[in-house]
């Protein structure tokens, strides 16, 4: 792979990296959210959505998954 194209992939990857650790892509897990995943079949269950939400946890819309702050661990 030429030179250029390593430095703009790594260049894509330290972007992604900024984006998660910054939250740029968190919403909250509101009670509207919560419903909408489930019924888009993006989650399996309200009851786990809302525990995670009351733990902080958050969802990131680009990776359509939970995610909880450093805090947490």
């Amino acid at each position: 792979m030429k030179q250029t194209n390593m430095k703009k992939l790594n260049k894509i990857k330290d972007k992604e990296m900024h984006d998660f650790y910054s939250g740029v892509n968190e919403v909250e897990l509101t009670d509207e959210l919560i419903n909408q995943l489930v019924k888009e079949k993006k989650w399996g269950d309200v009851k786990s959505l809302k525990e995670m939400a009351e733990m902080g946890g958050k969802w990131n819309i680009v990776r359509n998954s939970v995610v909880f702050p450093t805090e947490f661990f």
